[in-house]
């Protein structure tokens, strides 16, 4: 349905930017959420966070293109990006 409406320029710069923005703020949300449940200390989590960021990122971005549709593509890291984001402000920000 999209695809008829956009060019697949627009649709692969939009797959482009969905890796580089989407894929970093999936990534960081991830990370936080696999230090905040690791029950290392402080120092400890924090290598941790930095090692997995960089090896989501990596994976995020090449299954952004991996799919073969430009809407999954496109869509599917931006609305888990959302609920994994409201999920962290619920349950990590509004903890004691």
């Amino acid at each position: 349905m999209f695809t008829r409406l956009f060019s697949n320029q627009v649709l692969v710069s939009g797959r482009v930017l969905t890796a580089i923005i989407g894929g970093y703020l999936l990534a960081m949300i991830l990370s936080l959420w696999i230090s905040h449940f690791s029950g290392l200390s402080e120092r400890s989590a924090r290598s941790l966070t930095s090692m997995m960021f960089f090896l989501l990122y990596t994976a995020i971005i090449m299954a952004v293109f991996a799919y073969r549709s430009h809407v999954k593509a496109i869509t599917t890291p931006w609305i888990v990006t959302i609920v994994a984001w409201l999920a962290w402000w619920l349950a990590v920000e509004e903890a004691p």
